[in-house]
């Protein structure tokens, strides 16, 4: 051989040589961005899936302090309920002694003393009478009142149940790339 083909023969394996270590490099270099690329969508995986899950635990949370809230009005309610049959009671009470009282017109004539003290008794269970009456109106305004915030407060379960609902949707998608995360 001449040396001119040795020497070609050499330029021609070196290039060889070049060729195939520039696509190596280059193997190395997409592997290298692959391995970023699916360790960022990983990431952001499980980003969105924290995410999700914190949205629904906060949504439980929510749901659970409304029942109770509901529960609680529930029982107020009955306890003014109770209140007012009590006064209704009282009002009844009032109203017989005050029937009652009727008859002391005739004794006050024979007695004047004890016509006046009479009168004044008489004039203080009247007062006693109309605040009962004022209190029995205003018991009948605060379970008015009751009412209105329950029927405000209720549709908010509704509510609250459909967005953990829309959350639960939304998260199944995610459960198929479980199977991806390391």
């Amino acid at each position: 051989m001449t040396k001119e083909s040795t020497h070609n023969i050499e330029i021609y394996h070196q290039a060889l040589q070049l060729m195939e270590k520039n696509s190596e490099l280059r193997d190395d270099m997409y592997q290298t961005v692959a391995d970023r690329v699916t360790l960022t969508a990983r990431f952001g995986l499980l980003m969105l899936i924290v995410i999700a899950v914190s949205i629904f635990l906060l949504l439980n949370t929510l749901n659970s302090q409304v029942v109770h809230m509901l529960q609680g009005i529930v029982t107020m309610n009955q306890s003014f309920e109770s209140v007012s049959q009590d006064m209704v009671q009282i009002q009844h009470d009032m109203q017989k002694i005050n029937q009652k009282t009727s008859h002391i017109t005739e004794i006050s004539k024979s007695t004047h003393s004890v016509a006046d003290t009479l009168s004044g008794i008489q004039l203080a269970v009247s007062n006693a009478s109309n605040s009962i009456n004022q209190i029995s109106l205003g018991m009948q305004y605060v379970d008015e009142s009751m009412y209105h915030v329950n029927q405000n407060i209720f549709p908010l379960t509704g509510h609250i149940f459909n967005i953990s609902r829309d959350m639960y949707r939304i998260s199944q998608p995610f459960e198929s790339f479980n199977s991806l995360l390391p």
